[in-house]
């Protein structure tokens, strides 16, 4: 199998809203156009001549991330509603809408709704591993470049662990996944492994 590189979106124009806007459809701002070019050149360098196919949540600020990366690559984007982030039920609100509901609990367990449209914490992971499944199973022989979201690869991760859950559908370890990082899933000694996690160097060499 070939290594899996999951990366997450560069930083989005939603970053200064201390409320939950998951499903919020915001674009990169300038800074994070810049932090989504500083990982194309990069991984236009150890990806040359390695066949390789771009699948990305469909949310702009995922797909923009990818769109340079694409780009050094000569690749097609192909985008999924699978990848999104954990639905806490405030999607298509603006921000004094949200602002409105920031008391109520917004901390998913594994069969509670933190809002009457929101996901449980088992369906996001259901959703998050059953479309990591299907690609890691179909039979594409290419190299998978994945961008996403915060939660999104935290459940990717927890999934290529195989980690346990509590009662909550909680895990016991946690994973730093920062603005356009880079985390690398591959096996080893017919093991799965974690060769990298939260890889942001690519930012540090610009600077």
């Amino acid at each position: 199998m070939k290594p899996i590189l999951v990366i997450r979106h560069a930083e989005p124009t939603d970053c200064s809203w201390n409320v939950g806007t998951h499903w919020v459809d915001c674009a990169l701002t300038e800074r994070g156009r810049r932090q989504a070019d500083c990982l194309a050149e990069r991984l236009a360098k150890d990806l040359s001549g390695v066949p390789c196919r771009i699948i990305s949540s469909d949310l702009r600020r995922a797909r923009q991330t990818a769109e340079p990366t694409a780009q050094a690559l000569g690749l097609e984007i192909v985008t999924t509603p699978e990848l999104r982030e954990y639905h806490n039920g405030y999607n298509d609100r603006s921000e004094e809408e949200i602002r409105r509901f920031v008391e109520e609990e917004t901390q998913p367990t594994r069969d509670l709704r933190a809002h009457p449209q929101a996901e449980t914490a088992q369906e996001f992971y259901g959703r998050i591993s059953g479309c990591m499944e299907r690609l890691l199973n179909d039979g594409d022989e290419r190299q998978t470049l994945v961008f996403a979201h915060f939660g999104a690869i935290s459940s990717i991760l927890a999934w290529w662990l195989q980690l346990e859950r509590d009662e909550k559908f909680n895990t016991r370890i946690s994973f730093d996944v920062t603005l356009a990082s880079l985390q690398v899933l591959k096996m080893r000694f017919g093991k799965r492994s974690l060769e990298r996690v939260n890889d942001t160097s690519h930012l540090y060499a610009a600077g």
